[in-house]
């Protein structure tokens, strides 16, 4: 049980780190984070839309989060490997109204698994 606490506390503080980083900055070998700018196209309801980022040295099965710079807050965001050095970032709206989004700074978390 002691174990499992601290790595959730391990796994807090390393996520906590991750929002007062710079861009394109990362935290050890196996977190790299990237920032793209981005001007989503307007989403109909119940539509989405993506655009990919190059991330070195990401792989497939690796795990990913995406921020923005702005208020997205009716907007789903999602982020997946889509290919090797690639990410793509997903955007979903499922609300009743149609929705553009300003152009805005993206980041992607890419945190590596496995010990590569």
């Amino acid at each position: 049980m002691k174990y499992f606490r601290n790595a959730i506390v391990s796994a807090l503080t390393a996520v906590v780190c991750l929002f007062l980083v710079e861009p394109a900055f990362a935290i050890d070998a196996r977190v790299q984070i990237v920032s793209k700018t981005y001007d989503p196209a307007s989403m109909a309801t119940l539509t989405g839309t993506s655009t990919t980022v190059t991330v070195p040295g990401a792989a497939l099965g690796d795990e990913c989060g995406v921020s923005s710079s702005l208020d997205a807050a009716l907007i789903t965001t999602s982020c997946y490997i889509s290919a090797a050095n690639t990410v793509t970032i997903r955007l979903f709206n499922g609300t009743a109204g149609t929705i553009d989004l300003a152009s805005s700074t993206w980041r992607v978390f890419v945190f590596q698994k496995g010990s590569r």
